[in-house]
């Protein structure tokens, strides 16, 4: 019987878990959508460093009551182990601890597992699996397999997905033929796609991996994620970049959000359609209407401060807000119409910033508790281009011969008040708009504060 098409999240990210709260309004929000949810979350340590422990009662608990949510909304909710960093592959006794923990889960109604190989070590560690195994692939096989043989008749409806030690590439190696040829065909493999984080899925790579794993490729997409080294970002634009027609060429795709589970629903939500729609999804229309549902109140705010926000491994370009906003200022100094080219950025600036205070004011707390941050960071650049207007409107003013000690002051103060402000930036632990405005503010005020020391001198 061919088994429904995985529509899923992997709770899959490093840092702070959501809590069961936050998982339970994630699911309601998917509920019509998504039809899979993986607990896996990296900084778990009974997940991954500590797999050996038993999970406490009171976990379970809690655990048994998400399932019974997830069963309510037709959504699977599954349990994975991360045990790689220490596993040993050839021992009876590792295999007996993988198959008790799994069944105390099976027991609390969960019938998806997974066991996930990947960010350990590319060959065997354990002297006893090299002397059994002839390689990674030939182990991890053997173990998942059996694990596969234990639960396989004392599970109902079983469903069980291995993430690989290398799930990702542009090529394949042995490696994935191997684990392609031993691993039990019912058994899922995932796969992230060309990259860790890939901007694009197409259909002629999941032909490919799908063909070399022997079985239709379960994408794991890490997107919204934002661990790691793109910590900064926020990422709550639209769902792009994968094919519309992966369906026939895969067994579903799980999205590996954010820590931040309500920002994260932006593109959730967008995917969810994207699921839907397939060949017919239009992903700019999708993310607006998603938008405007999400914060209905501020929703052209919002949309602009999404646009800010725009850099991710879907979008690997900085804002072409701000590339548009430079671009005019730009345009119009070059024309000699400084004048306008000051106000530009003045307006621009207090535009910024009213969006900012509307969206404070307008959007979902839970919502806006997420983003608070970013949000910060964009009132700042907005008032950073207020204050470069002021600077290049004052500096305007020596170059038409102003240069009295009075105004030379004037324009020093600017000055001293755009160089404070720009300090302030390194205390920000996110990135808004991109590099550029800063290194643009940083010029228009060394040109300034030359312009005040030579007609000073």
């Amino acid at each position: 019987m061919k088994k429904e098409y995985i529509k899923g999240i992997v709770e899959g990210f490093y840092g702070r878990p959501w809590d069961w709260q936050e998982r339970k309004d994630l699911l309601t929000a998917m509920t019509g959508k998504y039809n899979l949810y993986i607990y896996a979350p990296k900084e778990d340590n009974y997940h991954r460093d500590l797999w050996r422990e038993t999970y406490p009662e009171a976990f379970m608990n809690l655990f048994e009551e998400l399932v019974t949510f997830g069963k309510e909304r037709a959504i699977d909710i599954s349990l994975a182990l991360s045990p790689g960093l220490s596993l040993i592959h050839s021992d009876e006794k590792d295999l007996n601890i993988v198959c008790d923990k799994f069944m105390r889960f099976a027991d609390r109604g969960v019938t998806t597992f997974c066991l996930f190989f990947d960010d350990i070590p590319e060959t065997l560690i354990h002297p006893a699996d090299k002397e059994r195994f002839s390689s990674l692939a030939d182990g991890q096989s053997y173990f998942t397999n059996k694990v596969y043989e234990r639960l396989i008749n004392k599970i109902p409806n079983f469903r069980f997905i291995m993430c690989p030690t290398l799930y990702f590439g542009e090529e394949v190696n042995e490696y994935h033929h191997e684990l392609g040829q031993k691993l039990f065909q019912d058994i899922e493999i995932m796969w992230t796609g060309p990259k860790v984080c890939s901007e694009k899925l197409e259909t002629s790579e999941a032909k490919m991996i799908s063909g070399v794993f022997k079985r239709p490729v379960l994408y794991w997409d890490n997107y919204p994620v934002n661990d790691s080294a793109m910590a900064p970002e926020l990422h709550i634009g639209p769902y792009m970049g994968r094919d519309g027609d992966l369906y026939r060429h895969s067994s579903g795709i799980v999205l590996n959000p954010m820590s931040r589970a309500y920002a994260s629903m932006i593109s959730l939500n967008t995917a969810g359609e994207y699921f839907e729609k397939r060949e017919t999804f239009d992903a700019l229309s999708s993310w607006k209407s998603t938008i405007k549902k999400m914060a209905p109140a501020c929703h052209e705010a919002f949309l602009e401060f999404a646009l800010a926000n725009q850099k991710s491994p879907i979008c690997p370009d900085d804002s072409q807000l701000l590339r548009n906003i430079l671009q005019t200022f730009k345009s119009l100094y070059a024309e000699r119409r400084r004048d306008e080219a000051g106000e530009h950025l003045i307006k621009t600036g207090r535009h910024i910033r009213e969006n900012a205070e509307k969206i404070e004011k307008e959007l979902d707390a839970k919502l806006l508790a997420d983003i608070k941050m970013w949000l910060d960071e964009y009132n700042h650049w907005g008032e950073t281009l207020c204050l470069v207007g002021d600077v290049v409107l004052a500096d305007l003013s020596m170059y038409r011969e102003d240069t009295s000690e009075e105004n030379l002051n004037n324009v020093a103060a600017r000055d001293k008040k755009l160089e404070d402000h720009l300090k302030q930036a390194v205390e920000f632990n996110t990135t808004v708009l991109g590099d550029e405005l800063f290194t643009f503010a940083l010029d228009r005020l060394r040109i300034s504060k030359g312009l005040v020391t030579m007609y000073r001198y």
